[in-house]
């Protein structure tokens, strides 16, 4: 199986380490992967054949912006907040989550 570094798509929700400046209220700093972050990046995806553009742009980025995760009110539960966004470098990302959609609770919880 390949290293989720390796294999960045939208959605895909890491585990990361903030640097000393990043703000986080998680006790598990997650996030869910958004786009690349890179000027070129974003003029291309607004010209042209959006599809092939955003995937080179995928496999070549060192920083995406990702959607924070925040604890949900109920226990092991998650939120992801679009409209609250941060840049991580690809260097601080350790892990994939895998979070599934609870509709009865309208949380996030890890699967295993």
């Amino acid at each position: 199986m390949p290293n989720f570094k390796e294999r960045f798509r939208p959605g895909l929700v890491v585990r990361w380490k903030p640097s000393a400046e990043s703000v986080s209220d998680s006790k598990e700093n997650l996030a869910a992967v958004l786009c690349p972050y890179t000027e070129e990046a974003h003029v291309q995806a607004f010209s042209g054949s959006l599809e092939s553009k955003v995937n080179q742009a995928y496999q070549g980025s060192q920083q995406y912006i990702c959607a924070t995760v925040s604890s949900g009110t109920l226990a092991n539960t998650y939120e992801i907040n679009l409209w609250r966004q941060v840049v991580i470098d690809v260097k601080d990302m350790e892990a994939e989550v895998l979070l599934e959609y609870d509709p009865a609770t309208r949380y996030y919880h890890t699967t295993v």
